[in-house]
């Protein structure tokens, strides 16, 4: 994709020993200490990343870290582009890290539809955050998901998180006894008069919006697309 603006003070301290030495090195007025600091830093991070790597179990080959001050530009290969989306997300979440250059990255598969990168607020759930993307409150699993094995629990996200979110058209719903379309809908944008858009999506299942069975598979749409990454 390009170049990716990952400037915050709060991020998930993955680097050790590198975390505060980077905020430190930032503040230095002399450039030549400051760039002497940075490359011991860059030799801390490369260590770090390839650990977390190893950890997530993420498919890099020939993978080379350059890094200049806060900016690092990756080169490798990876099979998808999910797979550079997640390089890309660990390298942005060790703090000090500001931007990110992914150019160096050959997918060898399809590229498929780029997600978005989210930082994560104090105010923030997975909930929430699949409403602002989605239009879906109930997409919070794929998030999740999406985002093994950094959310352990959907339930306990941290301010300063960087979390992908995928693309999708949409999620998977299963009726149950009592159902209504008013009630899916409710349940799933938090309006009750957005049951047509569930009934127009799935107009071969659903004849009557008045008829809802049990068993019935439904697509629950999304309401936008997501918007443009945010480059640097």
């Amino acid at each position: 994709m390009g170049l990716w603006d990952f400037v915050s003070s709060l991020k998930k301290k993955l680097g050790g020993k590198s975390a505060p030495a980077a905020e430190a090195a930032k503040q230095m007025a002399d450039a030549n200490a400051r760039a002497a600091a940075f490359q011991q830093i860059a030799v801390d991070w490369n260590a770090s990343i390839h650990t977390e790597i190893q950890r997530t179990g993420l498919g890099v080959q020939g993978l080379r870290i350059e890094a200049v001050g806060p900016a690092v530009k990756l080169f490798g290969t990876v099979a998808t582009q999910a797979d550079k989306e997640k390089l890309v997300q660990i390298v942005g979440n060790h703090e000090g890290v500001d931007t990110v250059d992914d150019s160096g990255v050959t997918v060898t598969g399809p590229s498929g539809r780029p997600s978005v990168f989210h930082t994560v607020v104090a105010s923030d759930t997975l909930s929430l955050i699949a409403k602002r993307y989605y239009g879906i409150i109930q997409a919070y699993p794929t998030i999740a998901s999406a985002n093994q094995p950094l959310i352990a629990d959907v339930d306990a996200i941290e301010p300063g998180w960087i979390v992908r979110v995928p693309a999708i058209e949409g999620i998977s719903y299963t009726t149950k006894s009592g159902d209504t379309l008013g009630s899916i809908a409710k349940a799933m944008y938090g309006d009750p008069a957005k049951y047509t858009v569930i009934a127009g999506a799935n107009a071969s299942v659903i004849r009557d919006p008045n008829v809802v069975e049990p068993g019935w598979a439904l697509t629950i749409p999304v309401l936008q697309a997501l918007p443009a990454p945010k480059m640097a």
